[in-house]
């Protein structure tokens, strides 16, 4: 009996215990959805909203670019010489290689009233030939300035010459013209000297001094002796190398003497009066340069105050006239 009593407390018991820890599940599960339930119905936060820095407002300037004036150098050429500033043909036997330039031809060039390596002239100081052939005739241009370089033919350099140069020319030319065969050819720059088809020498200036160059080497004739130089490393005197000046009257009797000399090897006698005698010249410069012996290239440097001005105006007026 008092085991049954046992048992049956214990189930009681049991059953008790059961019942609580049941109860108790249910009762939790109930507070936690009554606290999920709870959170739902919350409203959410708001979010924090962080300050923004303040940029100031720059006001935007529009840019105008600035142009800059170009200017231009202007190439005039000599209307009447040629179209480009390219030198002019010259004659089979003409070179344009380097001559023998140093520094006494061009202190000559500068004395005579040229450069070879061109000058800066006003126009007012052009003469009214030079005036013509560039086409600045109008007072206008008066100030303008061009750079301006002159070529000079052999005739023009002769014209030119002082008396003393004119009178060595007349006398070896007469010297040439008592030998038949012997042949002048003038071409614009220098005069030609001829036996058959032969070229034995060439006349020319060299600034202001009449010389010739023969067609001798060292081996034909003593250079030291009759005063020759030797230029045979130009390319333009490479068939005639010995140079003989004209700076007095014993050089012009070497030079006739030598000729003499080269007539004999191709055996030709001498007459006692010359066929011919030496046309000189007689020109002035502006002559000259209308004859084109004086050539003229002139490049514009700067335009004349008063053009500028007569430019402003005229732009100006179409301005003014295309507003209106």
């Amino acid at each position: 009996m008092f085991t049954s009593f046992l048992v049956l407390g214990g189930i009681i018991l049991a059953i008790l215990i059961g019942s609580i820890v049941l109860m108790t599940v249910t009762q939790m599960k109930r507070n936690k959805a009554a606290a999920a339930e709870e959170i739902a119905l919350q409203p959410a936060p708001e979010p924090e909203i962080q300050p923004q820095p303040v940029v100031p407002v720059v006001p935007v300037v529009p840019v105008v670019p600035v142009v800059q004036p170009v200017v231009q150098q202007q190439v005039v050429v000599v209307p009447v010489v040629v179209q480009t500033a390219a030198p002019a043909p010259v004659a089979a036997d003409d070179d344009d290689d380097d001559d023998i330039d140093d520094e006494e031809d061009i202190a000559a060039a500068e004395e005579g009233g040229y450069d070879r390596r061109g000058r800066i002239m006003f126009v007012k100081d052009m003469s009214p030939a030079m005036r013509l052939m560039i086409g600045v005739m109008s007072p206008i241009y008066d100030e303008r300035q061009y750079r301006v370089t002159f070529s000079y033919s052999f005739k023009a350099r002769l014209a030119l010459a002082d008396d003393e140069m004119k009178e060595f020319y007349a006398d070896y030319f007469a010297e040439t013209a008592r030998f038949k065969k012997v042949r002048l050819r003038e071409s614009r720059r220098h005069v030609r000297i001829g036996i058959g088809r032969d070229k034995v020498g060439v006349l020319f200036f060299k600034g202001k001094k009449l010389c010739v160059a023969y067609a001798l080497s060292p081996e034909d004739v003593d250079y030291e002796a009759f005063k020759l130089e030797d230029i045979s490393d130009k390319k333009r005197f490479a068939e005639t190398p010995a140079l003989l000046r004209f700076t007095s009257g014993m050089k012009c009797r070497r030079a006739k003497l030598l000729l003499n000399d080269i007539a004999a090897k191709y055996g030709l006698k001498r007459k006692d009066d010359p066929a011919s005698e030496a046309e000189i010249p007689n020109a002035t410069r502006d002559e000259l340069i209308r004859d084109r012996e004086i050539r003229i290239y002139a490049t514009l440097v700067a335009r004349a105050p008063a053009e500028e001005a007569e430019k402003t105006d005229e732009e100006s007026k179409t301005d003014a006239e295309q507003k209106a």
